[in-house]
């Protein structure tokens, strides 16, 4: 039977007049009490708990356990007496399983962020202590600077000439400047290319004599 037309009314009642179901599958941590206890007291008791006519939990115990670990006398309930034992089985295994277990991680980093140059307390997104310690340590290493030789190396790429440097190509010889390194490195590699042999630079015959030996 379709209930899109339920009109749920909230009422108050002492956290005494509710009781958890013997069958509720759902383990609940002492650190997760303790961080709904904390939202509850930031944000409020925003989220009804369910329960049926006689007062058993449908859902909402983690929020009956951190109501009565914080001491409020009252707790907001929607009261479904309308749902037979099947019905009320079924939507606490539905509460218990369909919840979220992936998240964008990017958002989540960038939400946690936000609260830290807010200056809001982090424990109050509610995220486990492992979670939120992973996010911290992504977070620490996105602001971390390069180190200034990294970015030297980064920006200067590697050249095969060097100032001073002759470049033997076939008959000809080609003297490399200060300000010539790269000219030099284009002109060279274009006569490899061309010529498929391996120039000689005259300051260093020996091993440029051994590795054209071994390219032919």
């Amino acid at each position: 039977m379709s209930r899109l037309d339920y009109q749920p009314e909230i009422v108050h009642m002492s956290p005494d007049q509710l009781r958890e179901c013997p069958d509720n599958d759902k383990i609940h941590t002492e650190e997760q009490i303790e961080r709904l206890a904390l939202i509850i007291k930031e944000h409020g008791f925003d989220q009804p708990i369910v329960a049926d006519g006689e007062g058993e939990i449908i859902k909402g115990v983690g929020r009956l356990r951190a109501a009565k670990k914080i001491g409020l006398g009252l707790v907001p309930v929607i009261v479904r007496d309308d749902m037979t034992l099947g019905e009320r089985t079924a939507a606490r295994l539905a509460d218990n399983h369909s919840a979220s277990l992936e998240y964008d991680s990017s958002k989540t980093t960038k939400s946690i962020k936000t609260l830290q140059q807010l200056g809001v307390d982090l424990k109050l997104a509610g995220l486990q202590t492992k979670r939120l310690a992973k996010v911290q340590g992504h977070i620490r290493k996105l602001g971390k600077k390069p180190d200034e030789s990294e970015e030297e190396k980064q920006e200067e790429p590697e050249t095969l000439s060097k100032p001073g440097d002759q470049w033997l190509l076939g008959d000809h010889v080609l003297t490399c400047g200060a300000g010539d390194i790269a000219q030099c490195d284009i002109m060279v590699k274009a006569w490899e290319g061309y010529t498929k042999k391996k120039a000689m630079r005259h300051s260093d015959p020996i091993t440029r004599k051994a590795e054209d030996k071994n390219a032919s």
